[in-house]
């Protein structure tokens, strides 16, 4: 598995920061970080007793959709009948706490699950604007470990004719 750096590398198309390329496997996944901020989780606080508690979020403001629909643009499977994948998307999210270690596990969505929870309204905030947060996620998601061993062994990320499109993408825009 090959792992190619792109800090913020920014093309007309989409950033991203981390690319995963599995020559063996035929697989490209490309992860853009976002940073969780610590937030206090007041809802539900009063009937159960308890004092807040410390929840994390990532803010969804307009940038961020505009990222997720560019990304959007390319997460298609141009070869559907390719090696089999859990999930065949090439775009992932990493949401890490604000100063945490930079070996903290963090938060692992696919783009595909992070558009179900936008379209099924799942990320709606206390306040009523949109993020993602533990609470929201309810222990379903990725942790760093699990996701490195799909992309290890191929069950996750783009396929075929999709992996060789990415990669012409982005060879041009690093190259121009």
């Amino acid at each position: 598995m090959r792992l190619v750096v792109m800090s913020g590398m920014a093309t007309d198309c989409f950033i991203f920061a981390v690319t995963h390329v599995n020559a063996g496997r035929g697989t490209l996944v490309m992860v853009q970080y976002k940073m969780m901020e610590a937030a206090t989780a007041r809802r539900n606080l009063a009937w159960q007793g308890r004092r807040a508690e410390r929840e994390w979020a990532v803010p969804i403001d307009t940038r961020f959709l505009d990222q997720v629909d560019r990304m959007s643009m390319f997460d298609c499977d141009l070869e559907p009948d390719g090696p089999y994948r859990l999930n065949c998307g090439a775009f992932y999210f990493k949401l890490v706490k604000r100063n945490a270690a930079t070996n903290t596990a963090g938060i692992i969505l696919s783009l595909e699950h992070l558009r179900q929870m936008l379209d099924r309204g799942g990320l709606q905030g206390p306040l009523g604007g949109l993020r993602i947060s533990y609470g929201a996620l309810e222990g379903h998601y990725l942790r760093s470990d699990a996701w490195i061993e799909l992309v290890r062994s191929g069950y996750v990320g783009s396929r075929g004719a999709t992996t060789t499109h990415l990669e012409t993408l982005m060879e041009e825009a690093v190259t121009g």
